[in-house]
């Protein structure tokens, strides 16, 4: 029961892992995605177009900003639900809504929105490469106590015990 429990703690923590690297990976290419339209402010392109030109960019999310661009002429407004659906985390969300809101009306406040938006996204990325760094370090630091550990049992602990059975013997 115990090894199962262990296993079950395991698995929640890789799992837990694995989706803050697949959120980083997400918010990283959303900033990318994200500048690259910011870049097209005042195009005549559609977007479209915009999203086509900007689909280069992606390697995580290629695949649902693919299905993305298929379904966009069959219904735009169904093909930004499924896309965020299939993504799932929050900044897919805010994508999502900022895209459907240049779809209606591609204004310069929407563009003011999505540069916020950015600025945003890259301070949590920020964020979470410094928060990495600290458990790294705290890691080593730990790693580095092991030896230290090791070398009081093996060298400094007879010596103790043995003074420990000199005071024994002093005091009857």
């Amino acid at each position: 029961m115990l090894a199962v429990t262990a296993v079950a703690a395991y698995d929640r923590v890789w799992l837990q892992s694995f989706r803050r690297y697949r959120t980083d990976r997400i918010r990283g290419e959303i900033v990318a995605v994200s500048s690259q339209l910011l870049y097209y402010t005042g195009s005549r392109l559609h977007l479209h177009g915009k999203l086509m030109k900007c689909l280069y960019l992606t390697r995580h999310i290629r695949g649902e900003m693919g299905l993305l661009l298929n379904e966009w002429y069959h219904d735009a407004d169904h093909a930004l639900k499924r896309f965020k659906d299939r993504l799932g985390t929050d900044e897919a969300y805010g994508f999502a809504e900022s895209l459907r809101s240049l779809r209606l009306n591609e204004s310069e406040d929407i563009y003011d929105l999505l540069r916020e938006s950015v600025r945003d996204y890259k301070a949590k990325i920020v964020l979470a490469k410094d928060s990495r760094k600290e458990t790294t370090s705290y890691l080593l630091f730990v790693l580095a106590g092991i030896p230290i550990l090791y070398t009081f049992q093996i060298f400094l602990y007879p010596w103790v015990q043995e003074a420990a059975k000199l005071f024994d013997a002093l005091n009857p």
